[in-house]
């Protein structure tokens, strides 16, 4: 693959069955989790975490994307769009590589996203539930421009999640339109 280049540090690419090498042991790490909700219930072995790609992948209502650093295409999370319908998606976003938590690449892997939700796959709303604990990921959905929505229970994670959105209008009031360049399957910033 050749390396792109971009002003941001990190670029999306589509995930691949290949990227369980590295995401598998993503899933064992309980830091990782434990704010999310949606941690494994076992061990989740290669194999198993190829075999969730696969699946995930074959989903029409879904865009799941890797990201990776620009300056040397090191895979380091994901971040994923699902629940499509009509003009609404739900966003996820994690970094599973830990030594990468922190900066701007959460939120460059996140506009470039949703920029190209809005502008290519004409959604018009983009929603985010989050722990409300999680306060990493509330700064997340602040730095963006979502707006608050609401907060509940969730019985089945048993925790209190906040709702965000997030539309077209929100997203550039709050930050200047990138300009994206596809350079194969990539999508970063110019």
């Amino acid at each position: 693959m050749q390396q792109a280049s971009a002003p941001y540090s990190v670029y999306i690419r589509p995930l691949a069955v290949a990227d369980a090498a590295v995401s598998y042991q993503w899933r064992n790490n309980p830091k990782i989790w434990q704010l999310t909700g949606a941690k494994p219930d076992r061990y989740i072995t290669q194999e198993l975490e190829e075999e969730w790609i696969r699946n995930v992948l074959s989903r029409a209502n879904e865009k799941r994307y890797a990201i990776c650093l620009a300056a040397s295409n090191q895979y380091i999370g994901n971040v994923f769009l699902t629940g499509i319908k009509e003009r609404d998606a739900h966003f996820h976003i994690f970094l599973g590589d830990r030594a990468f938590w922190g900066g701007n690449r959460a939120l460059e892997a996140a506009i470039l996203l949703v920029t190209y939700a809005f502008n290519h796959l004409n959604i018009e709303n983009v929603y985010a539930e989050i722990n409300k604990k999680n306060s990493a990921s509330v700064a997340l959905a602040k730095r963006i421009g979502c707006a608050y929505e609401n907060e509940y229970f969730d019985e089945g994670k048993n925790m209190y999640l906040t709702k965000w959105v997030l539309t077209k209008a929100l997203l550039y009031h709050k930050h200047q339109k990138p300009v994206l360049q596809q350079h194969g399957n990539c999508i970063y910033s110019s």
